[in-house]
């Protein structure tokens, strides 16, 4: 299976898992705000604090996770591997998304869609401690196998994690806020890891912050069960 065939996969069941999970969940919004009028507003929504710590885990969540997607090839390039070898560990990634998506995601609704996104993201800091000491080939697919199945259940759980939080009624838009939070990590993750690339001439650096951020994202995981 080519890289673009993965990618396709993994999104179709993504979209078939998110919609199965909503539909699963009843309206048990937890402000009122959230019930009345048929538009959420972002400023609504905003004034909600598990909306808020939610949008500030995903950013740091994402930040990290769009890192090795950019920078595993050349990483692995400068470790002394081939492109070919670069290219597998990305197919790797792949492999190890839809392995989470399809049955580690599963598992929420056996423990909990919020227990289980903590211990995931935990695992996602812990994928990028074995990036940090990796010195060759077999480290790099650990790495990227455990990253790519602990990703891929934490992007399959934020649909259901947000449905429990905020109900179902207004849950296109809440998602919809919410993701922009993605794409702002998107932007300055793998941005700001070739910037320090550049000045420093190694990964270690954003491989290091990238670990922490994804551990604080646990730790705001763990508020969130707590509110």
């Amino acid at each position: 299976m080519d890289v673009s065939s993965v990618w396709r996969l993994s999104l179709l069941q993504s979209v078939c898992r998110q919609r199965c999970w909503v539909r699963k969940r009843q309206d048990n919004s937890i402000a009122s705000e959230l019930r009345s009028g048929d538009r959420l507003s972002p400023f609504t929504a905003w004034r909600d604090g598990r909306f808020r710590l939610f949008y500030v885990m995903l950013i740091l969540a994402s930040f990290c996770t769009f890192i090795p997607y950019v920078h595993i090839v050349p990483a692995a390039h400068d470790m002394g591997l081939s492109l070919e070898s670069g290219t597998i560990l990305i197919a790797l990634i792949g492999i190890g998304n839809i392995f989470g998506r399809f049955v580690l995601a599963g598992l929420g609704d056996r423990i909990g869609s919020l227990r289980l996104l903590a211990i995931l993201t935990f695992a996602v800091a812990g994928s990028f401690l074995l990036w940090s000491v990796a010195d060759g080939m077999a480290m790099l697919v650990l790495f990227t196998l455990l990253f790519g199945m602990s990703y891929g259940g934490c992007v399959g759980l934020y649909p259901a994690v947000a449905a429990d939080l905020f109900g179902t009624r207004h849950i296109g838009t809440i998602l919809g806020y919410l993701y922009t939070a993605v794409g702002v990590a998107a932007l300055l993750g793998p941005t700001m890891a070739g910037v320090v690339f550049d000045k420093t001439g190694s990964y270690l650096g954003p491989i290091l912050f990238s670990m922490v951020a994804a551990f604080f994202a646990g730790f705001l995981t763990l508020r969130l069960r707590q509110k």
